[in-house]
């Protein structure tokens, strides 16, 4: 078929030159893949996946896609024996807990329950949205979180005066300590201030 204009001819001539032939992207080769799913929702979006090799203080983590896919690629997880954690509120890993990843890849799906106590579930900000108040009333407990968890907070059976006294010793000890390793501040104008009032 022939073009009638030259200018046609010249605009197609133009187009065709532009094209060039690009390789299909390498598929990437997984590690470790399969699906997440419960018996209430079947394959979940959005969950966390994370797998730790035996002796390695590395913790990898991917996300499930919107068919409860995931993936780690070869190059972020290693041959070997490795734990498997999930993060997905409300509910529970029911397993498997630990996978062999062979080095020409392995596949794991893996089955979640509900969980019997979303409280543990629940991180600080989560304890936040959840509980009444204001915004100005619950940035008090903001240097609660260097200490410890909301979670200790919002469980307490403390009474109102119970807590005063609590808060009074709260403020001896030093930013950064821990339920197993209290420390107290070192004397000081916070240090002699809290300690006087004792």
């Amino acid at each position: 078929m022939q073009l009638k204009t030259p200018l046609a001819s010249i605009s197609l001539a133009a187009a065709l030159g532009c094209l060039t032939l690009v390789p299909a992207p390498a598929q990437v080769i997984a590690a470790l893949s399969g699906q997440v799913s419960s018996a209430e929702e079947g394959a979940m979006e959005g969950v966390l996946v994370s797998a730790k090799k035996d002796g390695s203080p590395i913790t990898t983590t991917v996300a499930t896609d919107d068919k409860g896919q995931y993936s780690f690629p070869a190059d972020r997880l290693e041959p070997g024996h490795h734990g498997i954690s999930i993060r997905a509120v409300g509910y529970d890993l029911d397993g498997p807990t630990a996978i062999d990843v062979a080095g020409g890849g392995s596949k794991a799906d893996i089955k979640l329950v509900k969980t019997k106590n979303l409280a543990n579930q629940l991180t600080n900000a989560e304890w936040l949205i959840s509980a009444p108040g204001s915004d100005a009333i619950k940035s008090n407990l903001a240097q609660c979180v260097n200490c410890h968890s909301l979670q200790r907070i919002f469980a307490s059976t403390h009474d109102p005066a119970e807590f005063l006294q609590v808060f009074k010793r709260m403020s001896t000890y030093a930013p950064g300590t821990t339920p197993l390793h209290a420390q107290l501040l070192l004397p000081g104008p916070r240090g002699e201030l809290t300690h006087s009032d004792q």
